[in-house]
């Protein structure tokens, strides 16, 4: 149910928007948790591992924030996106193959709504930037913030991925500025 400003359990967050009261604490909650990781990986040396990945951890909580809350507002105006799914698959027959590292077939082809599930935050961005609710500007700073968060994969490499003070400073810049797009829009489009 809606709330109205200044109203409600954690509206003095500045959240008020956020509808979803669950969702709405879960978002407080991860704002509570990004301070205290800061204020406690402050107590460690710049060179530490453990300063690194609470730096980590930080930028995974801002990469949270705006994914949910670019989910929200996705929800919220009943936007859909589409996938294709193919069924009834077959291939063609040899003499018409001609590439050995592929086959042709013929299927048919179903455009179906994503699922929840399937929305990940770089189709999510792409959407949002294409409709021009984020500037560019925000969706460059997010797919950083994006990227050091993929490296929370322990398999995958983490060359060339910076995740100093100043990335977490631009992963904190880029939850609070997806936040205040996702405001603005829903006070524009209500």
């Amino acid at each position: 149910m809606p709330q109205k400003r200044g109203s409600g359990k954690g509206s003095s967050s500045g959240l008020w928007f956020i509808t979803d009261v669950s969702l709405r604490t879960k978002i407080e909650g991860a704002i509570e948790t990004i301070s205290f990781l800061y204020l406690f990986g402050k107590k460690f040396e710049a060179s530490s591992g453990v300063a690194k990945e609470i730096r980590r951890v930080i930028i995974l909580y801002s990469a949270s924030i705006i994914e949910a809350a670019l989910l929200f507002i996705y929800k919220r105006k009943g936007f859909a996106m589409e996938k294709l799914n193919y069924t009834n698959v077959y291939p063609l027959p040899k003499e018409y193959q001609f590439e050995s590292n592929s086959v042709l077939v013929l299927a048919k082809q179903i455009s179906k709504s994503k699922q929840d599930r399937d929305l990940m935050l770089d189709s999510l961005l792409k959407f949002f930037s294409d409709k021009r609710i984020i500037k560019t500007s925000l969706k460059e700073r997010i797919d950083r913030v994006r990227n050091v968060r993929n490296t929370f994969h322990l398999s995958k490499s983490r060359k060339g991925v910076q995740c100093g003070v100043t990335s977490v400073t631009s992963s904190l810049r880029a939850a609070v500025n997806t936040i205040l797009a996702v405001e603005a829009y829903l006070e524009k489009n209500r």
